[in-house]
């Protein structure tokens, strides 16, 4: 997400960004073994989704470039690699990530969803709700400002028994959402470990999530994030809690 009112977006400009290509297979901790044929192919999303600021304005790719990298494994390795890949194939276990998409009809009072998952269970789940027009894509919205729509129930259900928790019940009006705040560290296996996020940044318009260094988004005017001083490779070690006022002044 690109907002506008970056300074180096202020204008028409070419500016240099690098980052990481989010898709499972680059999230596994495994090497790829040698003379493994891989395609990748890329499908930009829309202006709109991707650009928050005034309309009319395009994202131009002068020149892209793919680094990968590459490592010296003992020989020993590879010899017994050759040797096993004489007799079998070589598997590879993914973690998958997949997301599903659900839409609540305007003036919903309540929204059930059956069957969201059969056979194999997910090892975790995480929920979000966004305006739909952002996720579609609006100069004027972003798609990852997640809100929490004055919700006050909520529950996951696997064979008619309440997982991993009974439901939570909230009420937003009156700050009573202590539970689902904290499922924002017990979810990401943080909790306990003095990382701490206020409730009300936790809650407000302008938390934009957690992140590791390597997926940190551009900073915005009035953004709050959870950020890490590790990829996204790594267990993560060091948690900072960042908020950037209205000033473009950053607080740690």
């Amino acid at each position: 997400m690109v907002s506008r009112k970056e300074p180096n977006f202020l204008k028409d400009a070419t500016v240099d960004m690098i980052g990481c290509i989010h898709s499972d297979l680059f999230h596994q901790d495994r090497l790829l073994l040698n003379l493994v044929d891989l395609k990748i192919k890329l499908i930009r999303s829309k202006p709109e989704f991707c650009l928050q600021g005034s309309e009319g304005f395009k994202v131009v790719l002068d020149h892209v470039s793919l680094f990968i990298r590459k490592v010296h494994v003992n020989p020993e390795v590879i010899l017994g690699h050759g040797k096993t890949l004489e007799k079998t194939s070589a598997k590879y276990s993914i973690t998958r990530v997949l997301c599903k998409v659900y839409s609540i009809p305007k003036g919903s009072m309540s929204f059930i969803q059956d069957n969201i998952f059969s056979g194999q269970m997910p090892k975790k789940l995480f929920v979000g709700c966004v305006d739909n027009e952002a996720f579609h894509g609006a100069f004027s919205k972003s798609p990852y400002e997640f809100k929490h729509f004055n919700l006050n129930f909520i529950g996951v259900y696997v064979d008619g028994q309440p997982v991993p928790h009974n439901p939570l019940e909230l009420d937003f009006s009156k700050d009573q959402y202590i539970r689902a705040y904290q499922t924002l560290f017990v979810g990401t296996d943080r909790m306990g470990q003095d990382r701490v996020l206020s409730q009300e940044k936790a809650t407000s318009h302008y938390f934009q999530g957690v992140y590791s260094r390597d997926t940190l988004p551009s900073l915005q005017e009035n953004m709050c994030a959870i950020v890490n001083s590790d990829d996204s490779s790594q267990p993560g070690t060091h948690w900072l809690a960042l908020f950037v006022n209205d000033k473009r002044e950053l607080n740690l």
